[in-house]
């Protein structure tokens, strides 16, 4: 097609190829920061929520507070899900589909968080504020609409191979 001759490709095509390789690791420490400022109950909240990155607690030892580790959490989780962005932006997956699934995920993990207190002030006397919800929902969301993108990415690419190398039909 000649659509993917670079004389017909718009200016910043190239560009956005590397969507998910910036946006994934963005969205992530902007809420692994905000996070660690509003971390919830004995940074509970903070811990779960960045585990892409706070795993390097369990190698590094003696750490008298997690202030101490911020820049590696950062550091090894912006690095996990700029790998996992690239993969999106090889895989070739709709913006759309994942931007839809962040937006539902971080939504109901949000809502379910919240929902298992009796009242609103109770969850927020648990955890701080709502703040500490919204950046660990956010982060949380980010993981299962990753996982998600990519399975139904893999489910719907022809002639590849799908979920669990099983061809599709199309390429059959």
């Amino acid at each position: 097609m000649l659509t993917n001759c670079a004389c017909f490709r718009r200016k910043g095509q190239d560009r956005m190829r590397l969507f998910f390789a910036m946006m994934l690791p963005a969205v992530w420490a902007i809420a692994t920061v905000v996070s660690y400022f509003h971390p919830g109950d004995e940074y509970g909240l903070f811990v779960f929520s960045s585990i892409a990155g706070s795993w390097v607690c369990f190698i590094i030892r003696n750490i008298s507070h997690l202030g101490d580790v911020l820049w590696g959490i950062l550091v090894a989780g912006v690095a996990i899900l700029g790998i996992l962005g690239f993969a999106m932006d090889r895989f070739r997956v709709s913006r759309r589909v994942w931007g839809t699934l962040f937006a539902l995920s971080f939504f109901l993990v949000l809502v379910i968080s919240l929902l298992h207190y009796p009242s609103l002030d109770s969850a927020i006397s648990k955890n701080g504020s709502i703040t500490a919800y919204a950046a660990a929902a956010c982060n949380i969301g980010l993981y299962v609409s990753i996982v998600l993108a990519l399975i139904i990415r893999g489910l719907t690419v022809p002639g590849q191979r799908g979920l669990y190398g099983a061809r599709t039909k199309s390429a059959e």
